[in-house]
Order: C-alpha cells, then structure tokens, then sequence
C-alpha cells in the first residue's frame, strides 16, 4: 500500500492552492505537475515516457517557483526547498539500489511533502 502514497501527495501539490493566491502560471506548472505525478506514480514503471515527463515537469514547476521567489527570498520557503532537495537526493539513492523500495517510496514521499511545504511557503 505504500507504494501509492506518492500518488496521493502528487495530488496534494495543489492543497496550497485552496487558501492561497498564487501568480496563474504557477497553477498551470502545479496542475501539469500534480496531473503528471500521480499518473506515474499509479503505475510507476522506472525509466518510461510518464516518468521521463515526470521529472521534466518537476524540475520546471521547482525553477519556475524557485525564480519567482529569489525576488523576495524568505528563509521557510529556501530551507523547505533544502528538504526537499535532500530528500529526492536520497530517493535517487534508494531507487538505485533498489526500485520501489520501502526506502525509496519513503524518501520520495518525503520529498513531495517538502515540496508541499515549500509551495504552502511560497
């Protein structure tokens, strides 16, 4: 059953924008990512075309919030993104070592949660 969770977190990327206004483009990045994510990780076959897509969206949506934010830099927001780093790093290892492992799904659901954190910072 774990192996779902980053199914449901790639949902949550969106929960920070039920109370908060964010500049449009970002909820098109956050869509697209969250719409990506979680059709991956349904079915999370390593190295296919929703994956490649996958980590192209990611990596988009976090520079794009990245470069907004380096305007008005606040230190909850870079030291999530720190987390969050950190943790996909980690999942990185774990999945190279083993794909879908306990390790791997954990440190990847950490991440996203980071991530949401980073968002709900924003």
């Amino acid at each position: 059953m774990y192996k779902k969770y980053p199914a449901i977190t790639s949902i949550g990327f969106l929960s920070p924008f039920l109370w908060n206004s964010y500049p449009p483009v970002l909820l098109i990045f956050v869509g697209t990512t969250s719409s990506i994510s979680t059709a991956f990780w349904i079915n999370p076959i390593e190295n296919n075309i929703i994956h490649k897509m996958d980590g192209i969206s990611a990596r988009l949506t976090i520079s794009t919030f990245i470069l907004y934010k380096i305007q008005e830099p606040t230190p909850d927001f870079f030291i999530s993104c720190a987390i969050m780093f950190f943790f996909f790093y980690l999942s990185n290892i774990e999945s190279r070592k083993e794909w879908l492992s306990k390790r791997h799904i954990m440190m990847h659901l950490l991440a996203h949660l980071f991530a949401i954190s980073s968002i709900h910072f924003f």
